[in-house]
């Protein structure tokens, strides 16, 4: 919140994208932007831009960040946290981009895109990136996956220093058990914990039935099944409510959102 608060008073002196520039990139490549009403698009726009700001995008390799590039990629982020309350990375500063897929240490086989937590930096392919989005209804989304990863891992993070808190005395443990919560977590605890029984269930059935409907590469650990969760949620929406009607659902709670009905979005 207070980030979200900073970002709208300081968005006066620092420039970035125009709304013409954002409005017909999303025109371009998003078919969730399309399906929005009206007073929806303008607030997703306006998030697109506050995040734009909120980050350090660098291109890695010969070539130079577009506003394209920034817009893309920013959207895959609002389009996940458009539901929420909360818009913007507090532990992720900065987004690298390749002009396509990558090598890099401890991976085999090149990747589309990979989030490095302890550097607070999210590698993205430019080239699959766009892909993504252009082909809209195959769950395979470079730029959805990797922020899920990113937005999972940002609310464990402060779910942690939150629990660690607990029973501590001080001002600092107060500020932390008082504020914390409603200022830092994406998601909201009770769904979250709901969401990961879920999935933990989930999985298991999903290691047994080669005809699960989720990738295979879900089946990795529970992380990967949010990310691949994510990109069928809005990808491929009714057949994920069709195959795996309470996933679907427990994810709609937590991301306060059903890409079934995009006019629906209770914007807080």
């Amino acid at each position: 919140m207070f980030k979200e608060k900073f970002l709208q008073w300081s968005s006066v002196f620092n420039a970035g994208p125009g709304k013409n520039k954002i409005s017909y990139t999303l025109d371009k490549y998003s078919a969730y932007f399309l399906g929005l009403n009206s007073e929806n698009q303008k607030e997703f726009i306006r998030r697109t831009g506050l995040f734009i700001k909120s980050m350090e995008f660098k291109a890695v390799g010969n070539h130079l960040v577009s506003d394209e590039m920034r817009i893309l990629i920013a959207s895959g982020f609002v389009q996940i946290t458009f539901g929420l309350e909360h818009f913007v990375f507090n532990h992720f500063q900065k987004i690298l981009i390749t002009p396509r897929e990558y090598n890099f240490r401890g991976f085999k086989g090149k990747l589309l895109g990979h989030v490095d937590y302890k550097h607070r930096l999210i590698t993205l392919s430019w080239e699959n990136s766009k892909y993504g989005f252009k082909v809209e209804d195959d769950a395979h989304n470079a730029v959805l996956h990797e922020m899920a990863h990113a937005i999972e891992f940002e609310n464990r993070k402060w779910l942690k220093v939150f629990h660690r808190s607990k029973g501590g005395f001080g001002i600092f443990n107060y500020v932390i058990s008082v504020i914390l919560p409603g200022n830092y977590f994406l998601f909201e605890q009770e769904l979250y914990r709901k969401w990961l029984d879920i999935a933990r269930r989930e999985m298991k059935i999903m290691n047994s039935n080669k005809e699960y409907f989720l990738k295979q590469y879900a089946a990795k650990n529970i992380h990967e099944y949010f990310a691949c969760s994510v990109e069928a949620f809005f990808e491929q929406s009714a057949s994920m409510k069709s195959a795996l009607p309470e996933v679907y659902n427990t994810l709609a709670e937590l991301l306060n959102q059903d890409p079934l009905k995009p006019n629906n979005i209770r914007l807080n």
